[in-house]
């Protein structure tokens, strides 16, 4: 099965326990102000139901006066597939773009089952903190940098 995740943008999905969980059939987390949407896509009718719970996210949003910003929200599918069913959803009739791999929770999730884009995404970082503890720490004395490390 292909599984399809929509992330919608910071300030869009509130952090009230009035959102939408009775209208909303597919899978969804919610953290601080960031929403994601996720379903397994087998068929047809599962296409439907993701496209049919988005229109009621975006009902809900309006209803509570909130703006949902398509261009900022992106869709990624997850298949073990070599040719994965590629779908289309849309909000507001503006269809949604289709990214290889996102970030959510500081972790990098991609269509392939490799690990690669979250540690090519890591690595910049991380060599920057090391960089960082060794300019600080080049004068100091042994027993300082073994309590640093």
């Amino acid at each position: 099965p292909t599984t399809c995740n929509i992330r919608c943008p910071a300030g869009v999905c509130p952090r009230t326990s009035s959102f939408p969980t009775t209208h909303v059939s597919c899978n969804f987390c919610i953290f601080a102000d960031d929403c994601v949407i996720y379903h397994s896509v087998t068929n047809a009718p599962d296409q439907t139901l993701i496209q049919h719970d988005l229109n009621n996210i975006q009902t809900w949003c309006n209803h509570w006066l909130m703006k949902l910003n398509p261009n900022k929200c992106k869709l990624a599918f997850f298949s073990r597939r070599h040719n994965p069913v590629m779908l289309i959803y849309s909000i507001t009739n503006i269809p949604l773009q289709s990214v290889q791999s996102l970030k959510y929770l500081s972790v990098t999730l991609s269509h392939d089952p490799s690990c690669c884009h979250h540690t090519t995404s890591i690595m910049p970082a991380a060599n920057q903190s090391v960089g960082f503890l060794r300019r600080q720490l080049r004068h100091t004395l042994p027993h300082v940098k073994m309590l640093a490390y």
